[in-house]
Protein backbone atom coordinates (compact mmCIF):
# COMPACT_ATOMS: atom_id res chain seq x y z
CA UNK A 1 0.00 0.00 0.00
CA UNK A 2 1.24 3.59 -1.18
CA UNK A 3 2.34 5.68 2.23
CA UNK A 4 -0.08 9.11 1.94
CA UNK A 5 1.50 12.23 1.19
CA UNK A 6 1.87 14.19 4.49
CA UNK A 7 1.01 17.51 2.83
CA UNK A 8 -1.73 19.08 1.38
CA UNK A 9 -1.11 19.55 -2.20
CA UNK A 10 -2.57 22.17 -3.09
CA UNK A 11 -1.56 24.05 -0.19
CA UNK A 12 1.98 23.45 -0.89
CA UNK A 13 1.34 24.67 -4.53
CA UNK A 14 0.26 27.64 -3.24
CA UNK A 15 2.96 28.40 -1.07
CA UNK A 16 5.20 27.95 -4.04
CA UNK A 17 2.99 30.35 -5.84
CA UNK A 18 3.53 32.87 -3.07
CA UNK A 19 7.39 32.07 -3.21
CA UNK A 20 7.43 32.15 -7.00
CA UNK A 21 5.07 35.74 -7.16
CA UNK A 22 7.04 37.08 -4.73
CA UNK A 23 11.20 36.20 -5.36
CA UNK A 24 10.84 35.26 -9.07
CA UNK A 25 11.51 31.99 -10.74
CA UNK A 26 15.34 32.61 -10.90
CA UNK A 27 16.10 33.94 -6.91
CA UNK A 28 13.92 31.31 -5.33
CA UNK A 29 16.08 28.47 -4.56
CA UNK A 30 15.47 24.84 -3.79
CA UNK A 31 15.70 25.12 -0.52
CA UNK A 32 13.67 27.71 -0.26
CA UNK A 33 10.74 25.85 -2.23
CA UNK A 34 11.10 23.26 0.57
CA UNK A 35 11.27 25.11 3.83
CA UNK A 36 8.34 27.81 2.42
CA UNK A 37 5.65 24.52 1.29
CA UNK A 38 7.07 22.64 4.50
CA UNK A 39 7.89 19.28 2.49
CA UNK A 40 11.14 16.99 2.35
CA UNK A 41 13.04 17.02 -0.73
CA UNK A 42 12.03 13.61 -1.95
CA UNK A 43 7.94 14.37 -0.82
CA UNK A 44 8.67 17.27 -3.54
CA UNK A 45 10.13 15.80 -6.34
CA UNK A 46 7.50 12.86 -5.95
CA UNK A 47 5.04 15.45 -5.82
CA UNK A 48 5.96 17.95 -8.29
CA UNK A 49 8.69 16.98 -10.17
CA UNK A 50 11.27 19.69 -10.86
CA UNK A 51 11.46 23.49 -10.24
CA UNK A 52 10.45 24.22 -13.33
CA UNK A 53 7.45 21.59 -13.34
CA UNK A 54 6.37 23.29 -10.41
CA UNK A 55 6.64 26.90 -11.43
CA UNK A 56 4.54 25.88 -14.57
CA UNK A 57 1.75 24.88 -12.09
CA UNK A 58 1.98 28.44 -10.22
CA UNK A 59 1.23 29.98 -12.72
CA UNK A 60 -1.83 27.60 -13.39
CA UNK A 61 -2.37 27.63 -9.94
CA UNK A 62 -2.70 31.66 -10.33
CA UNK A 63 -4.74 31.09 -13.12
CA UNK A 64 -7.28 28.93 -11.21
CA UNK A 65 -7.76 31.18 -8.14
CA UNK A 66 -6.37 34.33 -8.55
CA UNK A 67 -7.34 35.53 -11.45
CA UNK A 68 -10.60 33.42 -11.50
CA UNK A 69 -11.78 35.88 -9.31
CA UNK A 70 -11.98 38.89 -12.07
CA UNK A 71 -13.19 36.88 -14.55
CA UNK A 72 -16.02 35.69 -12.81
CA UNK A 73 -17.51 38.96 -12.04
CA UNK A 74 -16.71 39.90 -15.62
CA UNK A 75 -18.78 37.14 -16.49
CA UNK A 76 -21.15 37.49 -14.30
CA UNK A 77 -24.84 38.84 -14.61
CA UNK A 78 -23.45 42.15 -13.40
CA UNK A 79 -24.29 44.96 -15.59
CA UNK A 80 -20.87 44.67 -17.55
CA UNK A 81 -19.74 48.92 -17.08
CA UNK A 82 -20.37 48.20 -13.07
CA UNK A 83 -18.25 44.95 -13.30
CA UNK A 84 -15.42 46.27 -15.02
CA UNK A 85 -15.38 49.30 -12.54
CA UNK A 86 -15.81 46.94 -9.93
CA UNK A 87 -12.74 44.73 -11.33
CA UNK A 88 -10.71 47.49 -11.22
CA UNK A 89 -11.50 48.93 -8.31
CA UNK A 90 -10.21 45.82 -6.49
CA UNK A 91 -7.38 45.94 -8.38
CA UNK A 92 -6.13 49.61 -7.17
CA UNK A 93 -6.57 48.26 -3.76
CA UNK A 94 -4.74 45.14 -3.99
CA UNK A 95 -1.88 47.14 -5.63
CA UNK A 96 -1.68 49.57 -3.05
CA UNK A 97 -1.43 47.01 -0.35
CA UNK A 98 2.06 45.88 1.00
CA UNK A 99 2.43 43.25 -1.36
CA UNK A 100 1.35 45.22 -4.41
CA UNK A 101 4.72 46.09 -5.50
CA UNK A 102 5.04 42.05 -6.78
CA UNK A 103 2.53 42.96 -9.55
CA UNK A 104 0.77 40.08 -12.07
CA UNK A 105 2.16 37.11 -11.42
CA UNK A 106 1.60 36.03 -15.27
CA UNK A 107 3.30 39.39 -16.04
CA UNK A 108 6.33 38.57 -14.33
CA UNK A 109 6.53 35.18 -15.70
CA UNK A 110 6.16 37.00 -18.76
CA UNK A 111 9.25 39.06 -18.33
CA UNK A 112 11.52 36.64 -16.95
CA UNK A 113 10.80 33.29 -19.47
CA UNK A 114 8.21 33.48 -21.42
CA UNK A 115 10.67 34.53 -24.34
CA UNK A 116 12.46 31.45 -24.21
CA UNK A 117 10.29 29.04 -22.68
CA UNK A 118 6.83 27.67 -24.33
CA UNK A 119 5.61 25.97 -21.16
CA UNK A 120 5.79 29.03 -19.48
CA UNK A 121 4.94 31.10 -22.24
CA UNK A 122 1.60 29.06 -22.75
CA UNK A 123 0.39 29.43 -19.89
CA UNK A 124 0.99 33.20 -19.33
CA UNK A 125 -1.16 33.11 -22.95
CA UNK A 126 -4.00 30.78 -21.34
CA UNK A 127 -4.40 33.42 -18.62
CA UNK A 128 -4.22 36.41 -20.82
CA UNK A 129 -6.73 35.03 -23.62
CA UNK A 130 -9.23 33.84 -20.58
CA UNK A 131 -8.95 37.88 -18.92
CA UNK A 132 -9.11 39.45 -22.23
CA UNK A 133 -12.60 37.15 -23.31
CA UNK A 134 -13.55 37.98 -19.85
CA UNK A 135 -13.33 41.79 -20.56
CA UNK A 136 -14.94 41.32 -23.77
CA UNK A 137 -17.86 39.77 -22.63
CA UNK A 138 -18.72 42.37 -20.37
CA UNK A 139 -18.04 44.97 -22.97
CA UNK A 140 -21.07 43.73 -24.67
CA UNK A 141 -22.89 43.40 -21.91
CA UNK A 142 -22.44 46.98 -20.99
CA UNK A 143 -23.02 47.88 -25.08
CA UNK A 144 -26.38 45.96 -24.92
CA UNK A 145 -27.65 47.69 -21.53
CA UNK A 146 -26.26 50.70 -22.93
CA UNK A 147 -23.87 51.59 -20.06
CA UNK A 148 -20.73 51.27 -22.39
CA UNK A 149 -20.73 53.37 -26.22
CA UNK A 150 -20.96 51.36 -29.56
CA UNK A 151 -17.16 50.19 -30.27
CA UNK A 152 -15.17 47.45 -31.51
CA UNK A 153 -15.51 44.83 -28.31
CA UNK A 154 -12.63 43.35 -29.22
CA UNK A 155 -10.46 46.22 -29.19
CA UNK A 156 -11.79 47.85 -25.87
CA UNK A 157 -11.21 44.46 -24.27
CA UNK A 158 -7.47 44.62 -25.31
CA UNK A 159 -7.61 47.81 -24.73
CA UNK A 160 -8.70 47.50 -21.01
CA UNK A 161 -6.17 44.49 -20.68
CA UNK A 162 -3.24 47.33 -21.41
CA UNK A 163 -4.73 49.67 -19.27
CA UNK A 164 -4.36 46.69 -16.23
CA UNK A 165 -0.71 45.98 -17.47
CA UNK A 166 0.34 49.73 -17.20
CA UNK A 167 -1.51 49.88 -13.42
CA UNK A 168 0.70 47.10 -12.37
CA UNK A 169 3.88 48.51 -13.90
CA UNK A 170 3.35 51.71 -12.62
CA UNK A 171 2.19 49.96 -8.88
CA UNK A 172 5.80 48.94 -8.76
CA UNK A 173 6.94 52.27 -7.78
CA UNK A 174 4.35 52.78 -4.92
CA UNK A 175 2.15 55.30 -6.12
CA UNK A 176 -0.48 57.05 -4.14
CA UNK A 177 -3.69 54.90 -4.15
CA UNK A 178 -5.50 58.43 -5.30
CA UNK A 179 -3.17 58.34 -8.40
CA UNK A 180 -4.39 54.90 -9.59
CA UNK A 181 -7.55 55.62 -8.66
CA UNK A 182 -7.28 59.01 -10.85
CA UNK A 183 -5.49 56.96 -13.69
CA UNK A 184 -8.06 54.57 -13.87
CA UNK A 185 -11.28 57.57 -14.43
CA UNK A 186 -9.16 58.96 -17.09
CA UNK A 187 -8.75 55.27 -18.76
CA UNK A 188 -12.72 54.31 -18.61
CA UNK A 189 -13.80 56.95 -19.81
CA UNK A 190 -13.08 55.73 -23.09
CA UNK A 191 -16.08 53.34 -22.21
CA UNK A 192 -18.58 56.09 -22.39
CA UNK A 193 -16.39 58.35 -24.92
CA UNK A 194 -16.03 55.26 -27.51
CA UNK A 195 -18.72 56.32 -29.84
CA UNK A 196 -18.14 59.75 -29.97
CA UNK A 197 -14.26 59.08 -30.95
CA UNK A 198 -15.63 57.16 -33.76
CA UNK A 199 -16.94 60.50 -35.35
CA UNK A 200 -14.50 62.72 -33.70
CA UNK A 201 -12.17 65.12 -36.55
CA UNK A 202 -8.65 63.46 -36.01
CA UNK A 203 -6.14 65.68 -34.41
CA UNK A 204 -2.26 66.19 -35.66
CA UNK A 205 -0.09 65.97 -32.53
CA UNK A 206 1.38 69.39 -32.03
CA UNK A 207 -0.54 71.08 -33.97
Amino acid sequence: MARPREFDTLDALDRAMELFWTKGYEATSLQDLIDGMTVSKSSFYDTFGSKHDLYVMSLGRYIETVLAGAVARLESDEPGHQAILGVFDRLVRELTTPAGARGCFLDNGAVELALDDAQVRRQVETGRARLTRAFRRAVRRGQADGSIAGHDSRALSRYLMNVRHGLIVTAKTRPRRRSLEATVRLSLGVLDRAAAADSAPAVTVGS
